[in-house]
């Protein structure tokens, strides 16, 4: 029986992994009228990754397993909070750490921005890059 709720609770969670979140009032919008912002996860255990847990300080309900990998936003000004997750492996012996920070950038209806993660100088970096033209257009870049 047990077995059976967990493996139930595992798939719900599996299902909102893929979830794409409005973080706009009202009704949805078109593509075309609306910015798409994307997390770094690609799929496999990477060491270095970034995830969205809060848009204009608008939180989901979210675990580790579960943050959403697309925000849908108006065009404007945002504030990004970005989850920096840094180290999956035999050096890293307590696992995924990471730690939350923001990013503020401008989001151009029909564009997609993807979040980024990195380590300098011993310190988190976050940035957000304009995936239409190629430019960082919030944060700094390690």
């Amino acid at each position: 029986m047990n077995n059976r709720l967990l493996g139930c609770g595992l798939f719900v969670l599996a299902l909102c992994a893929g979830c794409a979140h409005k973080a706009y009032e009202g009704e949805e919008k078109p593509s075309e009228a609306v910015a798409v912002i994307n997390d770094s996860y690609t799929g496999s255990l990477r060491w270095d990754r970034a995830s969205i847990t809060a848009v204009d300080d608008k939180r989901w309900e979210w675990s580790e397993w579960s943050m959403p990998e697309q925000v849908e936003v108006l065009p404007g000004d945002h504030k990004v909070s970005i989850y920096c997750w840094h180290g999956f492996g035999p050096s890293h012996s307590a696992g995924l750490l990471g730690r939350v920070g923001s990013v503020d950038f401008n989001a151009q209806a029909g564009h997609d921005y993807q979040v980024f993660c990195g380590i300098d100088n011993g310190r988190y970096v976050r940035w957000i890059t304009d995936l239409t033209t190629g430019e960082i257009v919030g944060g700094k870049s390690k």
